[in-house]
C-alpha cells in the first residue's frame, strides 16, 4: 500500500492542550494498520499516514478493524475491565464503549504502570484492541503489550501516528482537535 500523504493540523481554541484526532478517522470507519520492521502505516479510505512501529504485529499484511476513536487519554487501570473489553472509567467521554477487536486511536495512555497488566490480561482473555494508535508514544502500553506477546504469545500491533511518526512538531503532525467522533 502506498503512502498517500499526511494531514493538516488544527491546533485548536487557545489554551487547549494536546491533540485528539486524526483528519479522515473516525469512530466506526475501518482502519488498516501495519506495524513491522521495515515500516509502518495506518490506512483508511484510500488515505495512508505514515507511522512509526512501537510493537510489531505477526502479520505482515497488518491488521485491520474498526476504529474506536478516544477524545481523551484512557487509563486502563480502573478505566477498562479486561473482563468484556469496556470502557467503565465513569468520567472518561467514550464510558461504556467496547474496545474488543477494534483499532484503539487515541493521544496516549494515562495512569499508573499498573495499567500494563490491565492490557495484558485484556490480550489474554482476548477482549483486548485489534491494534492501538497512539498520538506520542506510552511506554506503559507498550509495556502491556510486550508482556502479552512473551508469555501468551498473542500480539497487538501499537504504533505513533504524530509527532513522532510525522518527525515533525505539532504544526507538521497528522493529529488535530476536535469532534472525533461525529
Amino acid at each position: 500500500m502506498a503512502l498517500v500523504g499526511t494531514a493538516a493540523v488544527s491546533a485548536g481554541p487557545p489554551g487547549t492542550e494536546g491533540i485528539d484526532r486524526i483528519d479522515g478517522i473516525t469512530t466506526g470507519r475501518r482502519v488498516h494498520v501495519v506495524a513491522g520492521t521495515d515500516g509502518a502505516h495506518v490506512a483508511t479510505s484510500g488515505r495512508s499516514y505514515p507511522a512509526r512501529t512501537l510493537v510489531e504485529g505477526r502479520a505482515a499484511e497488518g491488521v485491520e478493524g474498526e476504529a474506536l476513536v478516544l477524545d481523551e487519554p484512557l487509563s486502563f487501570w480502573g478505566g477498562l475491565d479486561p473482563e468484556d473489553g469496556r470502557i467503565i472509567d465513569a468520567h472518561h467521554p467514550q464510558h461504556g464503549a467496547v474496545v474488543t477487536g477494534r483499532v484503539l486511536v487515541m493521544p496516549s495512555g494515562r495512569g499508573s504502570s499498573s495499567a500494563s497488566s490491565v492490557i495484558a490480561e485484556a490480550l489474554r482473555l482476548g477482549t483486548a484492541p485489534s491494534a492501538i494508535v497512539l498520538a506520542t508514544t506510552d511506554p506503559i502500553v507498550v509495556v502491556g503489550v510486550l508482556v502479552a506477546t512473551l508469555l501468551y504469545e498473542v500480539d497487538c500491533p501499537v504504533v505513533t501516528l504524530g509527532r513522532e511518526a510525522a518527525g515533525a512538531d505539532r504544526d507538521g503532525a497528522a493529529w488535530t482537535r476536535g469532534d472525533s467522533n461525529p
